[in-house]
């Protein structure tokens, strides 16, 4: 769907939106793939993919909660200004725009960072057998201040 929309010529959707619809529908794809690790370790009870796919899979969560909801933000801002400002207003310079979008980016990207760096695999015994699994142990509020 957003391919499609994306290189159609013929949509009277601005480019802005449409890039957002396809970073959703490319998001979407990557949680979908992130669903089927989580069923694999939900019915089997053992991670067995490995700390790097773990630390993607806690960044693949970080993009689910927090890009979709800012590109969707994002539509809707620029649905109501195709909308209600007229002309002379829509060639204002956009600093204040790409300022606020390039500070959602790095955010995302620094939460990505940090869930990818607190992420690992580890085993525990569970009822005289080994059972691995995947988690994120940020540290304490505590370690925080005083570390």
């Amino acid at each position: 769907v957003g391919v499609v929309l994306l290189f159609g010529h013929t949509s009277s959707v601005p480019r802005q939106i449409l890039y957002c619809i396809f970073v959703i529908c490319c998001a979407d794809l990557l949680v979908l793939c992130d669903l089927s690790l989580l069923v694999h370790f939900q019915i089997s009870k053992q991670w067995i993919f490995g700390e790097t796919i773990c630390k993607m899979f806690y960044c693949v969560e970080v993009l689910n909660k927090f890009l979709i909801p800012l590109a969707l933000v994002h539509i809707s801002r620029a649905s109501y200004k195709s909308v209600s400002m007229q002309d002379n207003l829509k060639d204002r310079p956009r600093a204040c725009m790409i300022t606020a979008n390039i500070l959602a980016a790095a955010t995302v990207l620094m939460l990505m960072v940090f869930v990818g760096y607190f992420s690992n695999t580890n085993s525990y015994w569970v009822r005289e057998k080994p059972m691995t699994v995947c988690n994120f142990n940020p540290p304490p509020y505590y370690g925080k201040i005083y570390g």
